[in-house]
């Protein structure tokens, strides 16, 4: 949720239109969140990577392409600590990954056609308040 403040803050009340320094350190807390979200809920971490690249300063495009980076690093770690507990449901699994992988292929294909600038005017915020609900919604 404090993830989502942040982005909302920068979206509207910062007036500074270059990217912020990317600092490793706060980088470094995101995937550290990430990493518990992978590792205890079996999330893929993807919330805290986007919010915190947003917060550090990129633009949608590059923390999209950033973030799918990194999650293959985490997605595997948990795959490989599941697979050995027996934790998978493989039958439901194939099916969630078969559309994850459609919609992997088509998602960066139509970002293409769309302008980078009216996507970050839009999907930033959207992103910020999408998290700020998440966060509720958890807490409640």
């Amino acid at each position: 949720m404090g993830l989502g403040l942040q982005i909302l803050i920068k979206r509207f009340l910062s007036h500074n239109d270059r990217p912020a320094p990317h600092q490793r350190s706060q980088a470094a807390i995101y995937g550290a969140l990430s990493g518990i979200m992978v590792g205890v809920a079996g999330l893929s971490g993807g919330g805290p990577i986007i919010a915190g690249l947003l917060v550090l300063g990129l633009d949608m495009l590059p923390a999209a392409a950033t973030s799918a980076y990194v999650l293959v690093g985490t997605s595997l770690v948990g795959l490989l600590f599941h697979l050995s507990a027996n934790n998978i449901d493989w039958s439901v699994g194939l099916s969630l990954m078969i559309g994850a992988v459609l919609g992997a292929l088509c998602a960066p294909r139509l970002l293409m056609h769309i302008d980078p600038q009216k996507l970050n005017q839009y999907v930033k915020p959207f992103m910020g308040l999408l998290l700020i609900v998440m966060g509720l919604r958890m807490i409640v």
